[in-house]
């Protein structure tokens, strides 16, 4: 995700990075994105950069600081530790994601349900987007890992299934 191809008023990318952010700590949570997986789609030097420059909120810049140091923690801290650190991690982030809702003047005009429906596509749409290309990179992986498998192996395989 690289948050210059986003589109909209600077509040409005605002509050969709807040919102992201919210479910992307979700996945992060649940084991669905890794820490690693987390800092190439948000947490990249590119999307720091966007946020210092164009994002109000110092809110935002402390979620890309938590954000970055995700994958650092498992590599220096003894697991057991690395895990709690990493749940404060998500927590402080889920934290700054609903203080920039909070903040965000619109939210003050509107209810976090209306803000959320009349932006309900754009998060989906970039978390589904997200959730491909980990899938596809943990597919590419995957399969490099993996022996070859024979062409006519796999289509006598196909025509056992039919």
């Amino acid at each position: 995700m690289i948050l210059a191809r986003s589109r909209g008023k600077i509040a409005e990318q605002q509050d969709r990075f807040a919102l992201f952010n919210l479910g992307l700590a979700q996945w992060l949570a649940g084991g669905e994105v890794t820490p690693t997986e987390a800092l190439e789609l948000l947490y990249n030097a590119e999307n720091c950069l966007y946020v210092q420059k164009h994002f109000p909120d110092k809110a935002a810049r402390k979620i890309m600081g938590h954000g970055v140091q995700l994958p650092d923690l498992f590599d220096i801290l003894p697991a057991e530790q690395a895990q709690r650190e990493f749940c404060k991690e998500l927590e402080i982030i889920r934290s700054l994601s609903l203080q920039i809702l909070r903040n965000s003047s619109r939210m003050r005009q509107n209810s976090l349900a209306e803000v959320l429906a009349e932006h309900c596509d754009l998060p989906l749409d970039l978390m589904e987007e997200s959730l491909e290309d980990v899938a596809l990179a943990r597919a590419i992986a995957e399969g490099e890992e993996t022996e070859s498998v024979d062409r006519e192996e796999v289509l006598h395989l196909l025509e056992g299934q039919a």
